[in-house]
């Protein structure tokens, strides 16, 4: 999980070479869920959504494409990205169903 959630914060770190810190601390958010192992992305935001599609691209070229799976969620605005191992699973919110 170590590596997925540095993946996360590459992600945020060059997101917010586009849209600046300011904005990136305003709109992205995410926490780490152990249990299942998966990290949640909140993407009702643009720039949320640049976080989740980055982490996701970084994921998938570490872990492979067979690793990682895309469901989502049955609550209104959430977009899952699980494992299909245990060596990473991201999971992301959007407006978008």
């Amino acid at each position: 999980m170590k590596v997925a959630e540095d993946l996360v914060l590459l992600a945020i770190l060059a997101v917010s070479g586009l849209h600046g810190e300011a904005a990136l601390r305003l709109d992205t958010g995410y926490r780490i869920d152990q249990a299942n192992r998966m990290i949640v992305v909140d993407t009702a935001t643009e720039i949320g959504r640049a976080v989740a599609r980055v982490a996701l691209t970084l994921a998938t070229s570490e872990f492979g494409a067979d690793a990682i799976s895309v469901r989502r969620s049955h609550q209104a605005g959430e977009v899952h990205y699980a494992s299909c191992r245990p060596a990473f699973g991201l999971r992301a919110r959007s407006k978008r169903c």
